[in-house]
């Protein structure tokens, strides 16, 4: 982008998705509330997860994530393609 923009920020997926076809050349984060449904949209997209807080959002996300884990407080890439996962970064099992 001319003003040299790399990353921008959006709370709504659908919204991301749209914005994110005009304007593919930037990193994409999502800082909104995930909805385990809208998770495939984040994916497909390649979006920065800002908001990851359960487990069946990690799922929803691809990650292969048993019972027994607990979830901390996590920044994630949605990784295009499926394909399972992402990259995490954060604490878990608190």
């Amino acid at each position: 982008m001319a003003a040299g923009v790399t990353d921008i920020g959006e709370n709504y997926a659908q919204d991301l998705e749209a914005k994110a076809a005009v304007v593919p050349a930037v990193r994409w984060h999502f800082v909104g509330r995930l909805q385990r449904n809208k998770a495939a949209v984040l994916v497909r997209v390649g979006a920065l997860v800002h908001s990851l807080d359960s487990l069946a959002g990690a799922r929803a996300l691809g990650f292969p994530i048993g019972e027994g884990l607990g979830m901390g407080r996590f920044w994630t890439a949605a990784r295009r393609g499926g394909g399972g996962g992402g990259r995490a970064a954060g604490t878990a099992g608190r």
